[in-house]
């Protein structure tokens, strides 16, 4: 079974299919609690990457939606940041 350090050298080095990475997350226990919060991090920043990139003048109040999905509160200096980047 894999620790969660090489959860992390295997997110840094390359893809990992959501399957695959959902599986090893699940091995994740209370007392790793600050390793899960950082791999929930990278998660919520590539997720609000992801819907960052898809803004358009035709879909900007859908993807204000999809925002409230998510926890952006946590994440709202990311949000900052790449709304500064793409302007």
């Amino acid at each position: 079974m894999e620790t969660t350090a090489d959860i992390q050298q295997h997110q840094k080095r390359f893809y990992m299919p959501p399957t695959k990475r959902c599986h090893l997350q699940g091995t994740l226990t209370d007392t790793l609690i600050s390793e899960y919060q950082h791999t929930t991090r990278e998660d919520l920043k590539e997720t609000i990457n992801e819907q960052v990139n898809i803004v358009k003048n035709s879909n900007v109040s859908e993807i204000a939606k999809n925002f409230f999905q998510y926890n952006i509160i946590r994440g709202r200096g990311v949000l900052q940041k790449l709304l500064l980047k793409h302007n």
